[in-house]
């Protein structure tokens, strides 16, 4: 009753090599630690910003938030919005218990300030330090932030971090970074589990490999609009456009979420039918992603899978081509 060819059961199993990174990910990891050449950049700073300038690429930093919040490439604008330090995500059905304490925690509201920021001309490129805090509306902070971007010479972007959370909070939706980006980027190609949706407790259907999808394609359309879509486990993705190329890399696995819709019309709309699209592909780095669990019928998220830390940090680098 099954077509020729059709796949009824798979294994893997890891092999001990030099390197656990992929091909494109090692090549770009080494790129990057090697990179040479003076930095050409131009470092301009006035009350509310910081920009790197160079002929072929501009950064834009604000002061208020120690954020990105602009990149130009060949004269092109690619952030239709700040980036964004994000941990919440649009409650899946199995986080109806949870999901009351992560809003009185105001993680759905939460936005960045900035304490320090301050940059650096190197040989290496430009420096720009951030101590940012996410803070909501009448409480504490919910946590605390070191965060570093580093612009290569060639203009590859490097983000270290370093996150103390303020353990009196519920444990976190999840902690990475949001971008929204020239709706333009629609095919995604990645290395890590796939092809479908996968979550650190719910993955056994995928295998490790290279895939490839068209950033509508990635969306899993539920009918009660939730968290949906991401793949875990990856050192290394691709968005692509016509004209435009981003790629990004961690010596650390990471999960990305590629769409066009946004976790706050994820939130707060009912029924599928009433998603609008956003204008930009939102993509979602995510360092951490809780699992999705079955507390709607069954026990609470097990404890390996809760993002209750105290301190974690995480790296990601960007590279962008035309």
């Amino acid at each position: 009753f099954l077509e020729s060819g059709d796949l009824l059961g798979f294994d893997e199993f890891a092999l001990k090599n030099q390197s656990p990174h992929t091909p494109r990910a090692l090549e770009l990891v080494k790129a990057v630690t090697t990179v040479e050449g003076e930095g050409a950049a131009t470092i301009t700073e006035d009350p509310l910003e910081i920009c790197v300038v160079s002929a072929d690429y501009t950064y834009h930093f604000s002061r208020h938030t120690g954020m990105l919040t602009g990149i130009e490439l060949g004269g092109k604008e690619l952030l239709k919005q700040p980036a964004e330090l994000n941990i919440w995500r649009a409650p899946t059905d199995n986080d109806m218990y949870i999901r009351p304490l992560w809003e009185r925690a105001r993680y759905d509201r939460a936005y960045p300030h900035a304490y320090e920021v301050h940059v650096n001309g190197e040989s290496q490129g430009a420096v720009l330090s951030a101590k940012v805090a996410l803070v909501a509306k009448t409480l504490q902070p919910l946590l605390k932030a070191d965060i570093e971007w580093i612009i290569r010479p060639d203009g590859t972007l490097q983000v270290n971090a370093k996150v103390c959370r303020d353990t009196q909070f519920p444990e976190l939706p999840r902690l990475g970074l949001r971008f929204f980006l020239d709706k333009s980027l629609q095919q995604a190609t990645w290395a890590g589990l796939g092809p479908h949706e996968s979550y650190i407790d719910k993955r056994r259907s995928s295998w490790h490999g290279r895939f490839e999808s068209s950033v509508s394609d990635l969306f899993q359309n539920y009918l009660r609009p939730q968290e949906n879509g991401s793949r875990s486990d990856c050192d290394y993705l691709c968005l692509a456009g016509k004209d435009l190329k981003i790629e990004v890399v961690s010596e650390d696995v990471f999960s990305f979420n590629a769409s066009y819709y946004c976790q706050e019309e994820l939130t707060t709309k009912p029924h599928d039918y009433q998603l609008t699209e956003a204008d930009s592909t939102i993509l979602c780095l995510d360092h951490l992603m809780a699992g999705i669990g079955s507390q709607s019928c069954g026990p609470k998220l097990q404890e390996k899978y809760r993002l209750d830390f105290e301190t974690t940090t995480f790296s990601l680098t960007i590279r962008l081509s035309n």
